[in-house]
């Protein structure tokens, strides 16, 4: 008797779960997809303004017709920057669309490069029954590079020169405002007689909104120059990825007085330095190397003239 009861008592409990085990694996009232532009979203920051930029996308919602379904669209991003998207709300009957836009602010003086990702999630339901979420959408988010500022010079207080030994020496300072590493590259051109040894190049770090400066130290010989003037132009050029190129142009004259003899004596002059400038202010710089070339005509006419013994 203890037996049938057992048996009973299974046959009552086993329907129930035998009903209940399709029913949890049902398809679902409605369904939703989200896709998210394939580019990527580019930040152009300055070193003083954050920028704002996004990208595209659509999501769609499936269910069955005269049914009407709620939508609502959330976006995040790894870096902690804010970002919206609008709409945030989508209502429709039957199957439907919408496109949305997803932005994010990057701050002011971010590093150059790949900063991280915006990503995109939806939420929906029908009648009060919740949609399964689809898989989130997300866009790369790059900081864009920029050189404000690219500066430089030949401080007069570097110069040295050694005349009994025909040599000089100075130095060479480049300052860059840039959210990107910048390469610098010097390529040096004298007139013959005079020897240059240089650094051909130096880097300088991402400096965000303060400047970054480097040097380099220049070494002249010369054992014998004629007298007059005698040229040295120092081309710059600053690269950094992704960044067109910047140029500018560095120089100086050495001016050797009519009637020495060589070795180079202790009165050489060097009578013209210039700085440097972005290829955006490159033309002042040139107006400076004519005014310069002028004055030293004048002084040659101006110079008394050469005893002949």
């Amino acid at each position: 008797m203890r037996a049938h009861l057992l048996y009973l008592a299974a046959l009552l409990i086993v329907p129930p779960l035998a009903i209940a085990t399709p029913a949890s694996g049902a398809p679902s009232l409605c369904s939703i997809s989200l896709t998210l532009g394939t580019q990527s979203i580019y930040a152009r920051v300055s070193s003083s303004e954050g920028a704002t930029d996004g990208v595209g996308g659509s999501v769609a919602m499936n269910m069955p017709p005269g049914f009407k379904g709620a939508l609502t669209l959330l976006a995040s991003t790894d870096t902690g920057w804010p970002v919206n998207v609008e709409p945030r709300s989508i209502s429709g009957e039957g199957s439907f669309s919408e496109s949305f836009f997803v932005a994010v602010t990057a701050p002011a003086a971010e590093p150059a490069g790949l900063a991280g990702e915006v990503k995109v999630e939806a939420k929906g339901s029908v009648a009060g029954v919740p949609c399964p979420d689809p898989d989130p959408a997300a866009a790369p988010v790059v900081v864009m590079p920029y050189l404000e500022v690219f500066n430089g010079q030949i401080p007069p207080d570097s110069v040295r020169v050694n005349g009994e030994a025909g040599q000089a020496s100075f130095d060479i300072e480049v300052e860059v405002l840039s959210n990107a590493r910048v390469d610098v590259a010097f390529n040096f051109r004298a007139d013959p007689g005079i020897s240059v040894d240089a650094p051909t190049g130096l880097s300088l770090n991402a400096s965000g909104s303060v400047p970054s400066r480097g040097n380099i130290s220049v070494q002249l010989r010369a054992p014998g120059l004629s007298p007059g003037p005698h040229d040295v132009s120092i081309f710059v050029k600053a690269s950094a990825q992704q960044l067109p190129t910047h140029s500018g142009l560095l120089a100086l004259t050495i001016y050797v007085p009519r009637g020495n003899s060589t070795p180079v004596p202790l009165n050489l002059m060097i009578v013209a330095l210039m700085g440097l400038a972005a290829a955006a202010g490159l033309g002042w710089w040139w107006h400076r190397a004519r005014v310069t070339a002028r004055a030293l005509e004048r002084f040659e006419r101006l110079r008394p003239p050469k005893v002949i013994k």
